[in-house]
Parts: structure tokens; C-alpha cells; sequence
């Protein structure tokens, strides 16, 4: 069977809002999210969640696996009523991993308080498995999804960018890192100090590093490393 034009996910769910002649913001409100997020899936800057794939199909009648592979029928209603199923056995069967997301906010400024670990995921995130697996030296199965508040990782990481973590808790090296400081979540540059300790870099110069010292490490723990950054616009 021959794929759809439309090479990429945000591409052919754009050509869905215009062959039902819909403007963004009726579209966001057929399926009740929010117009941005709308731009950003089309625009390829976000991966739409399995919420908004279900309202999709729920709702549009929509094919998944002509969103997500650009096989068959765009419309469930126009495949054969024997084939036509909104999950399709080649999607279920494992090519993607839905990745938990919380309602955990990381600062990349100055901190908020939070409790990581009494978290409730809200929703979760479609990954492919073959680009983790390309891409990622990590396991779905350890994956969180959390946003980032702040600036001081300016231009890495902006305020509201979904952080994908692999949460081992255990350091890899040198590298960006979900940290918890007493009763706070960073996002930032971890560096191993030569003795004891850490230092927590801000990528924004305007942010003076953070030093982690021996009288510290009871209030720090690694909550893991950020492996992707899914940016706003």
C-alpha cells in the first residue's frame, strides 16, 4: 500500500484540520486542548500525547494508522468496515512506547517546591520505540515526561519545554540532569566536583552556579537525566 504524501505526523493531523475546513482554533475546540498545541503538533515541535490521538479518532473518526504511518484511509468511515479500527494491530503491537507524563515542574530558574515522587501521571506521550532505540541509550520502561519552568537554561531550555527523563537513579557523567536540592527540582548541568559534591550549571549567564558540597548531599538527589527537550513555541 502506498503512504500518504504527507511525510510527517504533524503534517498529514494539518491536512486533517483542513479537509474538515477548520481554523486552528476550531480544531483545538472540537477536541478540547488548546490552540497552541495545535500549531506545535503541526509545526512538528511537539508529538501529540494518546489523549489527543484518541479524542482524534473518537471524535473525527480518524484513522490512527493513517496518522501515525500514512496507511489507508484518512476517514475511519471510508475503510472497509471489516479493516476499520482506530487502534490497528500494527500499531498496537508495540511501535511506540507511551511514556507517562507529570505534573512535575523542573526549574530552570530559581525553584518551586515540589514532590516528585507522590506525582500522578496526567497523561502520556506517544515515542516511537525505533527511535528511542535509535537514538536514546535508555529504556522506555525508565522514561518520565515533566515541564520546565524558568530561564536560566536559556537557549537550551526554555521555560515550558517537556523534558524527557531517564530516571536511573545514578550519575552517567557530566551532562544535563533533573536534580533535587532540599526542596526544590533544577534543571541543569551537572558536573562532578573533584572530591565530593557537584556543581549545578546554568547555561543563562546570568545564573551563578550552584555548588552541592559534602554538608549538602543528604538534601540532593539525582532524578534523572534529560535525554530530549521538546521545545514551545
Amino acid at each position: 500500500m502506498l503512504m500518504e504524501e504527507q511525510a510527517t505526523v504533524g503534517s498529514r493531523i494539518k491536512k486533517i484540520r483542513e479537509q474538515l475546513d477548520l481554523k486552528q482554533a476550531d480544531f483545538a475546540q472540537q477536541l478540547s486542548e488548546d490552540p497552541k498545541k495545535i500549531s506545535r503538533i503541526e509545526k512538528e515541535v511537539q508529538f501529540p500525547d494518546s489523549n489527543f490521538l484518541i479524542q482524534l479518532g473518537e471524535r473525527l473518526d480518524v484513522s490512527l494508522d493513517w496518522i501515525l504511518r500514512g496507511v489507508g484511509k484518512m476517514f475511519l468511515s471510508d475503510s472497509d468496515s471489516s479493516s476499520a479500527n482506530f487502534f490497528p494491530s500494527e500499531v498496537d503491537s508495540g511501535d511506540f512506547a507511551f511514556v507517562p507524563v507529570y505534573d512535575v515542574n523542573a526549574s530552570a530558574g530559581h525553584g518551586a517546591f515540589n514532590d516528585f515522587g507522590s506525582e500522578q501521571a496526567i497523561q502520556h506521550m506517544a515515542f516511537l520505540n525505533s527511535w528511542i532505540h535509535g537514538n536514546l541509550s535508555s529504556s522506555a520502561e525508565r522514561m518520565v515526561v515533566i515541564r520546565a519552568v524558568g530561564d536560566s537554561m536559556l537557549p537550551t531550555i526554555s521555560n515550558g519545554d517537556s523534558l524527557l527523563l531517564d530516571v536511573s537513579p545514578h550519575f552517567a557523567g557530566d551532562g544535563l540532569y533533573c536534580v533535587q536540592l532540599h526542596e526544590t527540582l533544577f534543571a541543569k548541568r551537572v558536573q562532578r566536583k573533584s572530591g565530593h559534591g557537584y556543581q549545578l550549571i546554568s547555561d543563562n549567564p546570568n545564573y551563578e552556579p550552584l555548588e552541592v558540597n559534602e554538608e549538602d548531599e543528604d538534601a540532593f538527589r539525582l532524578i534523572g537525566r534529560i535525554l530530549w527537550v521538546g521545545k514551545q513555541v
